[in-house]
């Protein structure tokens, strides 16, 4: 099973006493969050990749479901995402921005076989390396390691993993894992998909 699930922010947002309550957020620590509306996204989709199983979290930090699925999660500006995998996976999202040269040089080498032309391409392949590394767990220390090799194949440490990219409005969503991603849509979470509401 794969699936990338994406909720925007605007979605839930006349709601979301009612979702902190019913997720039994801690109000004192959703106060201290910078951007509290995209927190709740955030848990209100890792709640639905759960759906009632028991959140676990591998030696490494990442979350799994007592049933073996994998998933990760990533959010930026207006939108919360999720990838759900049998498998080991990674996910990140981000909205268009101008890159500077030096960003560019060093981040990227001669080992990645990948366009950067424009500010999207760089935001395509920035995304590709964050969710390289969240895949295998690693951090964004590991990021310089990451080289992608060609239109759908990346390199981190000696291992291949296989990725996808997805855009929508002014944003990049990118999915790694170490099978092929066969995953042609994203599905984008309404209020009636939501576990709030049933």
């Amino acid at each position: 099973m794969q699936r990338i699930l994406l909720l925007n922010v605007e979605t839930i947002k006349g709601n979301l006493a009612v979702i902190s309550r019913r997720l039994k957020l801690d109000e004192l620590a959703l106060e201290k969050k910078k951007d509290k509306d995209l927190y709740i996204a955030t848990r209100l989709i890792e709640n639905y990749v759960l759906n009632g199983r028991e959140k676990h979290v591998s030696d490494e930090g990442k979350p799994y479901a007592n049933e073996g699925s994998r998933y990760n999660l990533s959010q930026v500006g207006e939108y919360a995402c999720a990838i759900e995998s049998d498998i080991e996976c990674g996910i990140d999202i981000a909205k268009e921005q101008v890159f500077t040269p030096h960003f560019k040089d060093r981040l990227f080498s001669e080992k990645d076989n990948i366009s950067l032309e424009t500010d999207l391409d760089v935001l395509r392949a920035w995304t590709i390396k964050e969710a390289c590394v969240k895949c295998k767990g690693i951090g964004l220390k590991g990021i310089f390691n990451v080289h992608i090799l060609s239109e759908d194949k990346c390199e981190l440490d000696g291992d291949m993993y296989f990725y996808k990219s997805f855009f929508f409005d002014n944003y990049c969503i990118s999915a790694v894992q170490k099978d092929k991603i066969d995953i042609e849509e994203i599905q984008e979470l309404q209020l009636a998909d939501l576990f709030i509401y049933k």
